[in-house]
């Protein structure tokens, strides 16, 4: 066998793992073994179609000497990976029974919500709530899987609109979404409605059959003005069968009564219109905006679908959703391409910030029709969009001279301020923003949050060597003003927070995780640090900190959830929530990975006060019985394993006032 078939054999293998780590980021480590070489030949075609061109480059000298075998994309893990890729402008209100009634608010489906007195809770397939302006008192609890058709369901999210409950959940086993409706009484008792679920399949065609079912990836809801939206993200990176566009997205939803019987079936949607963005003659992927109501019988929806690239973020405001789609996250010229530039090409799975060419789509909720506009780059994640009643800001990442940009090999990156007026929905100001010399890019590489939008003002970081960060600000009415500062940290992530942010650090050289509160104003720059207690990062391991929003209260309070970077101990779990917007006297607490020991602390102060709760069992490892921690006026409320527990801080101690088991029945 010769040098230059080993050479394209090797290339087709890296591509088939970079391929699926490109796909899905956030599992990268999790990634498919396969066991011949003609499957894995086989999956790299199907991974992207870039890689499907510089495959076929190897197929036509080496044809013979391949046998393809057709694998269905449904078992792949490709598609697999977030749940979430919405971001949204949040109108927090104290008695959630308003979300979804008020055109200034939104309901993103917190597990823990609050109804008038009641704490409204979905743990572990059941739903409960309980009484706490007395007494802790259990009033009722209902539990959600059906029989056998409910099997496999992993119900994570809960709305309220009024007085009707909508609780989510995922059936891995049916590649289906499972939709139940609950009626919520004053006197606490739940009273089930209706259960639907929804198909999430499109039919996608492929280079060696006529067709194949290939599951989205990701689907987003959310509760606005009584209506349910349903973002649903496809990426299958393989081309759909021209012609044939309108008939892709014949979603069937199916009712059951409570046994899990058929009720009736009929389809998703109404209407649906197709918006096309054609890349390389081809179409990527689709994507979807359903908008459902939800006092009607049945579960009918009216919905607008992009057949395009892959989609980069989705963003939802009170009247709109945006999708920012980009097209190949290459951009040589192929027929250009040498054999040593495939390799080049197949070593970085960071080749995706490369991004010369996006289309962000508005979709306005209700009749009007979708505007669309070109633009460069590829946009970060998380807090890392701001839209006010006039405007949307972006800040995205930007690099027009490269194929890559090497996070390893101290590359230099560009990220880019955008500014969009949302009436005219064309680039107002596009403004390079600053990187150190040899910085590393900012990019989110361990899902971690370094470019956010608060008030007025935009933070973003970018690395410096090995042990050091630049965290930066500027303001969105004159982004070209900036104020720097240095961090002792290799990577970092950024919450609003008062007039300030807070930031999470890891500092690599160390072990050293903390968090650092650096206020706006003349002493920018100066921060107050706190160190986390000695067991994350003790040992050789490292403890990437992944976090995201949990909002429980007016004041809003932030939950981050921390594992290590080890799988076999990746059941370490902590929380953190912030009980004040006041940096100067933030209090927090924090929940240990054995969820045995609550800890507050004032950062000004550094006092640290210990609230002991009884001891968990090997359950707690469950990511089903994380615990929950939020504020409620003077009190605290503890949710671990099965019990609330109530506590009230006195001077330097919380005193514990009751408890209440809420096992299921």
């Amino acid at each position: 066998m010769n040098t230059k078939y080993l050479l394209i054999r090797l290339t087709l293998l890296v591509f088939a793992g970079c391929g699926l780590a490109y796909a899905n980021p956030d599992t990268t480590t999790s990634l498919k073994r396969f066991e011949s070489e003609e499957v894995a030949i086989e999956q790299a075609e199907k991974a992207q179609s870039i890689i499907y061109k510089i495959n076929s480059l190897a197929h036509q000298l080496y044809l013979e000497k391949l046998k393809a075998t057709d694998i269905f994309i449904e078992d792949n893990p490709v598609f697999g990976g977030r749940t979430d890729y919405v971001h949204e402008i949040l109108g927090e209100l104290e008695d959630t029974r308003e979300r979804g009634g008020s055109s200034d608010s939104m309901d993103k489906g917190a597990i823990v919500q609050r109804i008038g007195d009641y704490l409204i809770m979905l743990r572990h397939g059941h739903l409960y709530s309980i009484h706490v302006e007395k007494k802790l008192e259990k009033a009722d609890s209902l539990r959600l899987k059906l029989g056998e058709v409910g099997q496999g369901t992993l119900f994570n999210k809960l709305f309220i609109s009024n007085n009707t409950l909508i609780i989510v959940g995922k059936n891995n086993t049916k590649k289906q979404s499972e939709y139940v409706f609950v009626e919520f009484s004053d006197n606490g008792s739940f009273k089930r409605k209706k259960t639907y679920f929804v198909e999430e399949k499109v039919r996608c065609s492929t280079i060696r059959v006529s067709y194949i079912q290939c599951y989205s990836s990701a689907s987003s809801q959310r509760v606005i003005d009584n209506k349910l939206i349903i973002i649903n993200k496809n990426n299958p990176y393989l081309p759909v069968e021209s012609g044939n566009e309108s008939s892709v997205f014949n979603l069937q939803v199916t009712k059951v009564d409570e046994n899990g019987a058929i009720i009736s079936r009929s389809l998703l949607f109404d209407r649906n219109e197709i918006y096309s963005s054609i890349v390389d003659g081809k179409y990527l992927s689709i994507h979807f905006l359903a908008e459902c109501s939800i006092d009607q019988e049945e579960f009918r929806c009216s919905g607008k679908t992009i057949l395009g690239g892959n989609l980069d973020e989705s963003y939802i405001t009170q009247d709109a959703a945006y999708f920012w789609v980009s097209g190949h996250r290459w951009s040589p010229d192929l027929s250009k391409i040498k054999e040593e530039d495939i390799r080049y090409l197949a070593s970085s799975q960071y080749g995706h910030a490369a991004i010369t060419r996006s289309v962000l789509y508005q979709m306005p909720l209700g009749d009007q029709p979708v505007s669309a506009i070109k633009l460069t780059g590829s946009p970060l994640g998380g807090e890392a969009f701001k839209g006010t009643n006039t405007h949307l800001y972006f800040v995205a990442l930007y690099n027009p001279n490269r194929l890559r940009v090497d996070f390893y090999n101290n590359s230099p990156g560009e990220s880019r301020f955008i500014s969009i007026p949302r009436k005219l929905f064309e680039p107002e100001k596009i403004i390079e923003l600053p990187t150190e010399h040899y910085s590393r890019l900012s990019y989110d590489h361990h899902g971690n949050k370094i470019a956010i939008f608060h008030d007025n003002y935009v933070f973003f970081s970018s690395y410096i060597g090995r042990t050091q960060s630049s965290l930066k600000v500027t303001s969105i009415e004159n982004p070209t003003e900036i104020r720097s500062t240095v961090i002792n940290a290799n990577f970092i992530q950024l919450y609003p927070l008062g007039q300030g942010i807070a930031v999470f650090a890891y500092n690599n050289q160390t072990e050293t995780n903390f968090i650092l509160t650096v206020k706006l104003g003349s002493d920018w720059g100066k921060h107050d640090e706190l160190i986390f207690p000695k067991y994350i990062g003790e040992s050789e391991r490292r403890t990437i900190i992944k976090a995201g929003n949990y909002l429980t209260n007016k004041n809003g309070s932030i939950l981050t959830v921390a594992r290590t970077a080890r799988e076999d101990e990746s059941y370490s779990i902590e929380g953190i929530t912030f009980e004040k917007d006041d940096i100067t006297n933030m209090s927090y607490i924090w929940i240990s990975p054995d969820l045995n020991l609550n800890l507050m602390a004032n950062v000004e102060g550094k006092e640290e006060i210990k609230w002991n709760l009884s001891p968990c069992d090997g359950s707690c490892l469950s990511w089903d019985f994380l615990s929950r921690a939020i504020f409620w006026e003077n009190r605290i409320f503890s949710l671990l394993k099965f019990e609330v527990i109530e506590g009230v801080r006195k001077g330097n101690e919380i005193e514990e006032l009751q408890r209440i088991d809420i096992r299921y029945d």
